[in-house]
């Protein structure tokens, strides 16, 4: 008996809809089944959001340098309504354009909530139905993670979702959580004047990172009033009252209008489909193959559900690979270390590849060579002088196996950093634009060889 559908998608995020677009430019017949809004957490409730209103903080912080540019501007205080609306209406450009790119390609898009009974079947609980498929894809993604002794209300205490749709700016807020969404949170309310304080547990912000980063951004964090308290945890707290207050394990007890827990996100699955596929599963987190098969034949998961990444472009890499598969093209994910992160807090930062201690642990025999933007032209020329580039290097072969970068357009400048991953091409034969904010990329490239004339000789 034939089957309704080639491909089945469950969930329309970054990777469900990028899967749903591939398999059906493969000749799939593609079905995508979505619960919520299409686009996903990062569409609606993370990336683009949160970007839109990063972009006005910033615009906010460079008018209050304007004098440094040599400009007699006055400032006034932000209009968090016009903010939010221009927010809103980027992420609603953005939500009807993935539905007619899902359309325009041949695959449907169908609001529903989705369960898989079994193998090749999915029921529309909504719709009452069931749907038959060759192949099932689960990119069903993530929801914040929270905190037993502080649970979310959604009003003192909130998660990033409630964080980028506040009514107005809060006078005070503690984030709990110094990784990404708790830098970049964190830039966005000190910016429009709110008193804001990170807390992390462990000695330094962005944990993923190097320590170097972490402590330079703390350093910077400090310019724009924002406070990180690091190698502190929160030991109890009361959220009875008008303001919440946290009592940390460093003794101080700190007040706030809001509290906003930032300490990750876990894997969304329906525990009835998880049960019925019995789908292995290691910390919440769907455990895929090299081809991104799961436990169960004929089903793979990938994006944040199965927690390789949990970056919107991971989970777009995954689904084009992933797609091609189902296609009989093949192809696999070779290394996930090559899916660069990205930070956009004020200054960015951001990776690809090892960090040093990756490397030490791999039992690489490795050198590191920086390059800062105070040296830049450009850098100076736009008052963005703060932050470094660091290229780590093989000794053995001379390959580069990591890049990491805090500073001015550090989330553009990565994509070229991954391109040198894995090289060992000599960095003066590769052109860049003078004057360019790229060039400290180059210099620390050239660097590592020994070849900048810019940085001392590389020992």
């Amino acid at each position: 008996m034939a089957k309704d559908y080639d491909a089945v998608i469950i969930g329309a995020g970054p990777g469900g809809y990028a899967a749903g677009i591939k398999c059906a430019r493969n000749g799939l017949k593609t079905a995508v089944i979505e619960r919520d809004k299409p686009g996903g957490t990062c569409l609606n409730y993370g990336c683009i959001p949160s970007k839109a209103l990063l972009g006005s903080a910033e615009f906010i912080i460079k008018a209050r340098h304007a004098n440094l540019m040599g400009l007699d501007v006055s400032f006034g205080e932000p209009n968090w309504g016009r903010i939010q609306s221009r927010k809103d209406a980027i992420v609603k450009s953005f939500t009807s354009g993935v539905e007619g790119l899902l359309r325009s390609n041949g695959a449907e898009l169908i609001i529903d909530d989705a369960e898989v009974k079994e193998n090749g079947s999915v029921r529309l609980k909504n719709a009452g139905r069931e749907i038959s498929c060759e192949h099932i894809i689960l990119a069903s993604g993530s929801e914040p993670k929270g905190i037993p002794s502080i649970p979310f209300d959604g009003k003192k205490v909130i998660s990033s979702k409630e964080a980028l749709n506040l009514k107005e700016i809060p006078k005070s807020m503690v984030i709990i959580g110094g990784g990404v969404i708790g830098c970049e949170m964190g830039c966005l309310y000190a910016s429009m004047g709110c008193k804001t304080t990170i807390i992390e547990a462990l000695p330094r912000l962005l944990p993923r990172e190097d320590d170097w980063a972490g402590r330079l951004l703390e350093k910077e964090f400090r310019k724009i009033n924002l406070k990180a308290l690091t190698d502190v945890k929160v030991s109890s707290a009361e959220t009875s009252g008008d303001l919440c207050r946290l009592h940390l394990s460093s003794g101080e007890v700190l007040e706030s209008e809001k509290v906003l827990v930032a300490v990750g996100r876990r894997p969304v699955i329906s525990e009835e489909t998880a049960k019925a596929l019995s789908l292995e599963l290691s910390v919440g987190e769907v455990v895929i193959d090299e081809k991104m098969q799961t436990s169960a034949k004929g089903v793979y998961a990938l994006g944040d559900l199965a927690g390789k990444t949990y970056l919107a472009h991971g989970a777009y890499l995954e689904a084009e690979i992933l797609a091609d598969i189902l296609a009989g093209k093949g192809g696999q994910i070779k290394d996930y270390h090559l899916v660069p992160r990205a930070v956009y807090s004020f200054p960015e930062a951001a990776g690809v590849g090892l960090t040093e201690k990756e490397a030490r642990e791999k039992g690489i025999d490795y050198s590191v060579t920086k390059s800062g933007f105070l040296a830049n032209g450009r850098s100076l020329a736009h008052n963005q002088t703060a932050g470094e580039v660091r290229i780590i290097k093989d000794k053995a072969d001379g390959r580069i196996v990591g890049v990491s970068m805090v500073g001015e357009s550090a989330t553009e400048m990565i994509s070229t950093a991954r391109l040198i991953i894995g090289t060992n091409e000599k960095a003066g034969e590769v052109s860049f634009p003078h004057p360019t904010v790229s060039e400290v990329l180059k210099e620390a490239w050239m660097g590592a060889y020994g070849e900048s004339i810019h940085l001392p000789p590389q020992k």
